[in-house]
This record gives structure tokens, sequence and C-alpha cells, in this order.
């Protein structure tokens, strides 16, 4: 015989294992305090699916190889070479890498190979959908304050 407590807690956790078998996620929103405009991403990836067609495609990894294991620093300099050749028109080969104050969206679309699928401008905020490959793999609702709809909201009575 079972007493009330003991019968509570077996019922509470019947019901996690049944809610944790079926619970699944759509996506992670994140705040950010500044997020650029569309464009300013699509040229980006632009860039970047530029560069990947100087690449060779490695079979054994699936992934593109761009130099071989202990490559001489002549070939590290072609590449830079290359990366400055696609980026010739912006200031992102020239800019000095630090560690702090990233954009987010910029650092999943040049270190993970994300890509931003969806955009959208509310009402006081902006977002953009960054995604996976995969396409049950992860969303990343990133949202920041936008600057021009908060002007406009302070001009109407």
């Amino acid at each position: 015989r079972l007493s009330w407590f003991a019968a509570l807690q077996q019922f509470a956790l019947a019901t996690m294992s049944d809610l944790t078998s079926s619970f699944q996620f759509h996506h992670v929103q994140v705040f950010v305090n500044d997020v650029k405009p569309l464009d300013d991403y699509k040229k980006l990836e632009e860039r970047l699916n530029a560069l990947a067609h100087k690449g060779q495609f490695d079979p054994f990894s699936g992934r593109m190889r761009y130099l071989e294991p202990n490559a001489h620093e002549s070939r590290v300099q072609e590449g830079k070479m290359a990366w400055q050749e696609v980026c010739k028109d912006s200031t992102i080969a020239t800019t000095a890498f630090t560690s702090s104050g990233q954009d987010l969206v910029e650092q999943l679309i040049v270190g993970l190979g994300w890509r931003v699928t969806a955009d959208y401008n509310g009402l006081g905020t902006r977002s953009v959908l960054v995604t996976s490959a995969d396409p049950c793999g992860v969303k990343l609702c990133i949202t920041a304050a936008s600057h021009e709809s908060s002007e406009v909201e302070h001009d109407e009575p």
C-alpha cells in the first residue's frame, strides 16, 4: 500500500517521462544588442560561397579541403590572398580580429556555415532566423531592438 505522497511521486515521474519522450523544441531565441540588415548577411554568404568554390572536395571527410595537412606557409598566404580577392570591396578582409563584441549572426555564418533563412521587422524589434543545413537541425531566432521603429513610436501621439 502506497502513501498519498508516494503515489503522487509515481504519478509525477510517469507524467514527466511521457512529456520528455515527446518533447521537442523548434528554435532557440537569442536577444542581442544589434542585428544588421539582411543584405549585409547575404553579401557575406555570397563571399563565403565564392571562397568555397576554390576548395577541393575530400571524399574521406565529406568536407571541403583548402590546405593539405602541415601545409607550407606559402600555401597559407595563397589562401589569404584568395580571401582578400573575394572580399576586395569590403572591410571584412582587412579588419583586425577581436574576441569580444562580435556579431553573433556573422559568427554562425562564418564559423558554422549556417545561413540566414528568414528575417522579420516587427514593431520595436528586428529578428533573423539562422539555421543549419539540416532541415531538422538547429534554428536560432536572433532578435534585437529595432532602431527605426522606436523613432516612429515616439512620433505617434
